[in-house]
């Protein structure tokens, strides 16, 4: 069953023109625009190429080039945020492709040139991945947005400091949210994880959530004009991956993927702070 914990947030907010600059119009960031457009959101989106224009303007999204490096912020920046009363940072550290990258270095050149405009409020998608969920911790089970962080990977660290330079940055208003990993109708794990055997790591709790229920939070946050916080965008059900994963593949009638007998170890991420704000989840991430 559905964890339940009340009523959601009343909406506060009363803009009669609210505008939002999402940096970063990729899986999440181009639905999550396409969704605040349906609720009465001018909305601005940013790619790294023009090419991808048509597919921001079909959803409805005001399209910009704009990319972020080492060296500063390319493209027109100022239009970009121009009437608009909040941003949120979807930008990837991108270290997989490049491992070189500098990601907390990109966000350092962002908030110095953010001290430029009119626009404070800021939210920035982050990750669970800064807690290092792996790593045992004595006698803990679960974290939340008050656990110390314990990145076990670069992207992570670089993610941690990313979070410090805009918490600590005096011209800004800025919420951390710290997604686990996204699920969608054309997107999931088990089709990865499919017919693969020897797998490790099947003790370790899930930390999950659907897409569109992060989509539905962001909105609530934008809303209720939740700041300075950090906030863990974690479905509060947490299986086993061996347990998740088997069930997901029956579901869909393909191979499970198989793991070695481990004992039940890892943390799961819990949503204290959605808790403690009456949040009521509304989509499994039980396929």
């Amino acid at each position: 069953m559905t964890p339940c914990y009340g009523p959601k947030p009343t909406v506060l907010n009363d803009q009669k023109d609210p505008g939002l600059a999402i940096l970063g119009s990729g899986w999440l960031g181009l639905a999550l625009g396409k969704y605040l457009v349906g609720k009465g959101y001018r909305v601005n989106g940013s790619t790294q190429s023009s090419l991808r224009f048509p597919q921001l303007q079909e959803a409805g999204l005001h399209p910009f080039e704009i990319a972020l490096d080492e060296e500063g912020v390319q493209g027109n920046l100022r239009g970009f945020l121009e009437g608009m009363h909040t941003l949120l940072i979807a930008v990837a550290p991108g270290l997989r492709k490049d491992p070189t990258l500098r990601y907390d270095l990109r966000i350092a050149q962002l908030i110095k040139e953010l001290k430029d405009h009119d626009l404070h409020r800021v939210l920035f998608i982050s990750s669970t991945s800064v807690y290092g969920t792996d790593i045992p911790r004595e006698n803990r089970t679960h974290l939340d947005e008050k656990s110390e962080v314990n990145p076990q990977t670069e992207p992570g660290r670089q993610l941690v400091q990313a979070e410090k330079l805009l918490l600590s940055a005096p011209h800004l208003e800025t919420t951390i949210l710290r997604p686990g990993g996204l699920l969608g109708s054309d997107r999931h794990p088990i089709t990865r994880l499919s017919g693969r055997t020897n797998l490790r790591g099947g003790g370790r709790p899930v930390n999950l959530i659907q897409r569109k229920e992060c989509i539905e939070i962001i909105f609530q946050c934008l809303q209720n004009e939740w700041k300075d916080e950090v906030i863990n965008l974690v479905h509060p059900n947490h299986p086993t991956k061996k347990e998740y994963y088997t069930q997901e593949a029956l579901n869909r009638q393909i191979p499970p993927p198989e793991y070695l007998d481990e004992k039940r170890e890892g943390l799961a991420v819990e949503p204290e702070v959605l808790r403690g704000k009456g949040y009521s989840f509304q989509f499994p991430i039980e396929s």
